[in-house]
């Protein structure tokens, strides 16, 4: 009778003991975070992509001075823009092989997301890899957001044990689709990588992204500008988009090799914008000669052209 009471009382400690750090442990704060992956892109004789990391506070309490550390060897990394709801302090340091976000308070509820330009010879890893540190003691979980509930021990474990049904079913259909990117993401990966982060911040945030209005909205800012250095970014961004997505409408594309040639004469390189006009012209003359009705520049250009 002594040795089964033992072995009850035992038994019920044991119980105990694991429920009740189980409770600590979930009572830790806890950081979320997701990671996508770049699409490589040959530019010449590098490959260029961009990770978009994101930062989640799932837990309920203030986490002090966040450092999230991004490395990819053998690419080097910049900063290609952050976004993050209203208010939340941060700071971005890069160095030749990594970048660091520095966060002085995440709050409940606070989100971060970076886009990181990475750059290598021969070899871009699909993935990066991610740090998250703080002085605190937390938890830190890939691939979790929103706040967490409270639940009874038995309903937190089934909870549980559904989402990792879930998320297996998920993994295998995403595993077995191939990746298309949306007109947003090739957007914001053009700008990130052509240097220009207010834009790589308007696509990043923005719902509804289209290819055939960016290549006026490049020309302006490229016209507006007297920075030659400023007006190469703005050509680099259309030649990106260009590149990166092939599955554009006619008239889209069209649009954007006109607006690049417009630039390249901007730029004073009347071959590559005679190319251009001439590229645009393949994939929709009609969009062509309705521009060129009200642009007189281009229509001079061209006649003189075709004269020769």
């Amino acid at each position: 009778m002594t040795i089964m009471l033992t072995a009850v009382a035992t038994l019920v400690v044991t119980i105990l003991a694991g429920v009740a750090l189980d409770f600590l442990r979930n009572r830790r704060p806890k950081i979320g975070y997701a990671v996508k992956d770049a699409i490589p892109i040959d530019l010449g004789d590098k490959q260029v992509g961009a990770y978009v990391v994101e930062l989640y506070n799932v837990s309920k309490s203030v986490v002090k001075d966040v450092t999230c550390h991004i490395q990819a060897y053998p690419a080097s990394l910049r900063n290609g823009g952050v976004s993050t709801n209203q208010g939340l302090e941060y700071a971005v340091t890069d160095s030749e092989n990594s970048l660091q976000i520095a966060i002085p308070y995440l709050r409940a509820g606070d989100e971060l997301k970076a886009t990181v330009v990475a750059e290598a010879r021969h070899y871009l890893p699909s993935k990066p890899e991610v740090a998250i540190r703080s002085p605190q003691e937390l938890t830190v979980a890939l691939g979790e957001y929103g706040l967490q509930s409270k639940k009874t021990q038995r309903g937190y474990y089934l909870f549980a044990a559904a989402v990792a049904s879930f998320v297996s079913a998920v993994f295998m259909i995403v595993e077995a689709t191939v990746f298309t990117p949306t007109p947003k993401d090739t957007l914001t990966f053009a700008a990130s990588v052509a240097g220009l982060p207010h834009f790589a911040d308007l696509y990043a945030t923005s719902s509804d992204a289209n290819y055939f209005n960016q290549g006026d909205l490049a020309f302006a800012r490229a016209a507006a500008s007297a920075d030659r250095s400023e007006i190469e970014r703005y050509r680099k961004f259309l030649s990106t988009i260009l590149r990166a997505d092939t599955r554009m409408m006619s008239s889209s594309r069209a649009n954007l090799y006109y607006c690049l040639g417009k630039i390249d004469l901007l730029l004073g390189d009347n071959e590559q914008a005679l190319h251009d006009f001439r590229e645009a012209q393949i994939h929709s003359k009609a969009t062509v000669e309705a521009k060129i009705k009200v642009d007189t520049h281009v229509r001079e250009f061209l006649a003189t052209k075709e004269a020769r």
